[in-house]
């Protein structure tokens, strides 16, 4: 990617920041991301003019001349069901860079222990391509020296394809951690991110502002309110079958879903309601910047990127994530979730959750399946059937015997 790459305007406005001068022989890095254009500017080094907003200089130093370009083309997220459940006015790419931005804000305070990239410009004044400059805390930046190494141990070990909660998983975009490193790998998240993250914020309490993370009014995303975007998808799946398409399969597991959701809102109605807190939700290798002590001879996390999913959320949003997302199995899982309630012990049990987010993957294929789109284009129809089937065996062996009649007799375990 070249510097033509960068959109002029950008180059207008950091001209008129930093002084044409400064600009002059730029370099400029693509790096690659699903749903944003980004790019990393290096400048050939000198000072630039006086600057009126100190955190510009502070963020050139750190980053060693470099700062890092984003904007937003797409506007999936985990909660609208990967683009399908528009619950906002505002237009989803919009929405998720205020989100996004937002979250970068509140984890750069939260998280003092963590290189956090500061949020140096944002422009949200068009819908459909919201840009934004963050400073540069990667590997060539300050916070990588003789002492803390770069390392792409985690990024470099993950696997295409993963036995996840009973079944290989293909992975082809990243990858995951092996199963056999992957609770080694979520304990450290846990340990230096998640619960830093979430008891900062409690001792903070009201001095932080939720706007662009919450849900509608303002509120928290809770496992009841994810249960309604449930509905919401099934009602307008089945709408979507009445106009015409009779598949009598589809028809089937249209059935047994509306009895999943039935299942979870009956459950819903006695889950304790813990304090929101800010999720990631994606903390995945390629999403943290790791490094080594030189002295101690540990991996650091040294800072946390791409906050695209966060959300202002119940916290077990993020252990569920990390254990089913992140772990391979339903022991991993219980380890994780185990770990964070000697910090917050009304957690609850896992199972339900689990069960929520199984419903919320099915809701996730199904809407791919039947209305196209979605967060995965790669994936051909067999590919989502045989997700699909596969998420109904979980259900069945967390205790959901109903479920076997979304299966055809035919329905492997291996599918």
């Amino acid at each position: 990617m070249g510097n033509e790459s960068v959109p002029s305007f950008v180059l207008d406005y950091l001209k008129n920041v930093l002084g044409e001068e400064y600009l002059d022989g730029h370099t400029c890095e693509g790096v690659k991301s699903a749903q944003q254009r980004v790019w990393i500017l290096g400048f050939g080094g000198g000072n630039p003019p006086n600057l009126a907003d100190p955190s510009w200089d502070q963020a050139l130093m750190a980053g060693k001349n470099k700062l890092v370009v984003r904007m937003w083309k797409a506007g999936a997220r985990w909660w609208n069901l990967h683009g399908h459940i528009v619950d906002s006015d505002i237009h989803p790419v919009l929405e998720l860079a205020r989100a996004e931005t937002r979250a970068y804000q509140i984890a750069r305070r939260t998280l003092p222990a963590l290189h956090i990239p500061p949020l140096l410009h944002f422009d949200d004044t068009t819908n459909t391509s919201p840009w934004a400059i963050f400073g540069y805390v990667g590997y060539t930046s300050i916070y990588f020296d003789t002492k803390i190494r770069p390392c792409s141990y985690w990024i470099d070990g993950m696997i295409k394809v993963r036995p996840e909660f009973g079944f290989d998983e293909p992975h082809p975009r990243w990858g995951r951690v092996p199963e056999t490193q992957c609770l080694e790998y979520t304990l450290m998240v846990l340990n230096a991110v998640t619960v830093p993250l979430h008891q900062s914020i409690y001792a903070i309490s009201s001095g932080l502002d939720w706007t662009d993370l919450a849900a509608q009014n303002n509120t928290p995303r809770t496992y009841s309110s994810m249960v309604q975007l449930y509905q919401k998808a099934h009602t307008k799946m089945v709408q979507r079958l009445s106009d015409g398409d009779n598949n009598n399969r589809l028809q089937r597991v249209m059935s047994v879903l509306q009895k999943c959701i039935e299942a979870l809102q009956e459950h819903a109605s006695g889950v304790v309601l813990l304090d929101p807190v800010l999720v990631h939700m994606d903390c995945q290798p390629q999403n943290l910047l790791w490094g080594k002590d030189d002295d101690t001879d540990a991996y650091v996390i040294s800072s946390v990127l791409d906050w695209e999913e966060a959300a202002y959320a119940d916290p077990r949003f993020e252990l569920l994530l990390l254990g089913r997302k992140v772990c391979a199995n339903r022991a991993q899982a219980q380890v994780i979730w185990e770990a964070y309630e000697k910090a917050e012990p009304s957690l609850g049990p896992i199972l339900p959750w689990l069960r929520l987010e199984t419903v919320h993957s099915l809701c996730t294929l199904l809407l791919q399946a039947i209305f196209g789109g979605g967060r995965s284009p790669w994936e051909t129809q067999p590919d989502l059937w045989g997700k699909i089937t596969r998420e109904f065996h979980r259900l069945v062996e967390n205790g959901w015997g109903f479920c076997e009649g979304a299966l055809d007799n035919d329905d492997s375990r291996n599918q």
